[in-house]
């Protein structure tokens, strides 16, 4: 394959991998965001109920512990379900990405790409001139 191919393909794979993960990362942030949303209304529901009736029995400091023992709670569930998650698709397209690019840099590819631009015309010149300095460029990062 030739470099340049070689060189689209591995933008495609980086592509796809930038695309997965602000997707998985903005899906993620949605849920966090419903989570705290509905766990706050509840939590105040819970608390003007839980005080009501713990209140009467255990006095306003022990109710006061007890709400706080289950805000806690909560609070370690919620931290608990928005932890991250691998995504098997994002690092696959990262590995070849990485093989594409490795490829491309590789003396074979560069023999071909240099092979096909053989013609001594201004354009061919152009054109090998910026497929090696894409090629170093690519090989500095």
């Amino acid at each position: 394959m030739q470099t340049v191919g070689l060189l689209r393909l591995a933008a495609e794979a980086e592509a796809l991998r930038i695309r997965r993960s602000v997707s998985t990362g903005l899906h993620r942030t949605a849920l966090i965001a419903a989570a705290a949303l509905f766990g706050l209304a509840a939590l105040a529901l819970l608390h003007v109920a839980a005080w009501t009736a713990l209140v009467a029995e255990l006095g306003p400091v022990q109710a006061a512990l007890v709400l706080a023992m289950g805000d806690a709670l909560c609070a370690v569930v919620l931290v608990v379900v928005a932890r991250p998650r691998r995504d098997p698709v994002a690092a696959e397209a990262a590995a070849l990405r990485s093989a594409l690019l490795m490829q491309a840099t590789s003396g074979a590819a560069l023999g071909a790409t240099a092979k096909a631009l053989t013609l001594r015309t201004p354009v061919a010149i152009l054109g090998g001139l910026l497929a090696e300095t894409a090629v170093a460029a690519f090989r500095r990062r």
